[in-house]
């Protein structure tokens, strides 16, 4: 991997894609099945890392692959629940489960929001919009914006690409039922084939931070937009396979969440 990286580094073809490139060195270089499947590992770590898949990314903007994550949080607390300290003094002014559909800006004195609430189109009126929806939300045009963007605004986001990066987290009522490594946050599975190396191979293990039982598998690039469409179960298959393979006696969790980022019209 070190030795594939820093060659990498003198490549300046950008329009090789990242998959191509690996794909080149390993031809270039002869490698053994164990020591090609290891490079797919990596290459599906970089598209868990920037959520993206790696025939849409250059190869020689994606050399750098982050070394080292810290994860910083009031401990007990975590991530969430500190949004929603800082959101509390401001609650009554949040407005859940209201969908905006229309933004009128054509009145320099005023904005008009239009927005759906239990069915129910309502209006409000404000001072200035402050807009931070998702980028894909802009490019499904879900929101009607009066007058239209600008030109020069809705190039960049008719232009700009993103990825997609979805979880399967699985949570075991029973302590004993961790048969992982407690002090092991990360945990990969080097595939057997090409073709399953993208496909739920890196698992992140918070289980030692709350003392829950819990792993959270990662999925990216074209692989987490075809998952979208298998079912739970199919889903939770895919995953306990490859579970399997590194503890073949952990079981199927209790309880788990699978997200869908790419069908969440308000995240997409």
């Amino acid at each position: 991997w070190d030795d594939f990286r820093t060659k990498q580094r003198n490549v300046t073809n950008v329009n090789e894609s990242y998959a191509d490139a690996v794909e080149r060195y390993k031809v270039e270089n002869n490698l053994t099945a164990i020591k090609g499947h290891y490079l797919d590992l990596m290459n599906s770590i970089i598209e868990v890392e920037y959520a993206g898949d790696n025939a849409d990314m250059s190869s020689v903007q994606s050399v750098a692959l982050t070394s080292d994550t810290h994860y910083t949080s009031i401990p007990g607390q975590g991530f969430g629940n500190i949004a929603g300290k800082y959101a509390e003094p401001f609650k009554s002014k949040i407005k859940l489960n209201a969908n905006v559909i229309e933004v009128n800006y054509s009145d320099e004195r005023k904005n008009i929001i239009t927005y759906v609430e239990d069915g129910a189109n309502k209006t409000v009126t404000t001072d200035a919009v402050l807009v931070t929806v998702p980028l894909g939300v802009l490019k499904a045009k879900t929101i009607n914006f009066i007058p239209t963007l600008p030109k020069r605004k809705q190039e960049v986001i008719d232009n700009m690409g993103f990825g997609l990066l979805n979880k399967c987290i699985m949570q075991w009522s029973n302590p004993s039922d961790v048969v992982w490594p407690r002090d092991k946050f990360w945990l990969e599975l080097i595939a057997s084939d090409e073709a399953s190396a993208d496909k739920w191979t890196s698992f992140f293990n918070p289980t030692s931070f709350k003392n829950v039982s819990v792993l959270v598998g990662f999925i990216a690039g074209q692989a987490a937009i075809d998952a979208e469409n298998q079912t739970d179960d199919n889903i939770l298959e895919d995953v306990m396979k490859n579970l399997k393979a590194m503890y073949p006696t952990i079981r199927k969790p209790d309880n788990i969440i699978i997200t869908r980022w790419g069908k969440e019209t308000t995240a997409r």
